[in-house]
């Protein structure tokens, strides 16, 4: 997950460095900040509204073996 997560910064990095090469720090900033925003309100929204996860101990899992036939 690290080596992931690093990846995906490098390669961030790099394309945004070609951006602002490229076109300018203005519009680095006016694709940056809109990202951002949205990042930060679908991530409080996931945490604040999101179904928690259930443990595979706490489901109640019917196992049928393939001669019985289920009423």
């Amino acid at each position: 997950m690290l080596f992931g997560i690093l990846a995906g910064l490098l390669i961030a990095a790099l394309l945004s460095m070609l951006l602002i090469l490229k076109a300018g720090l203005a519009l680095f900033w006016d694709i940056m900040l809109p990202g951002m925003l949205l990042g930060v309100i679908v991530g409080f929204a996931t945490q604040r509204f999101g179904k928690p996860t259930v443990s595979a101990s706490a489901s109640h899992a019917i196992s049928v073996s393939p001669g019985e036939v289920q009423k």
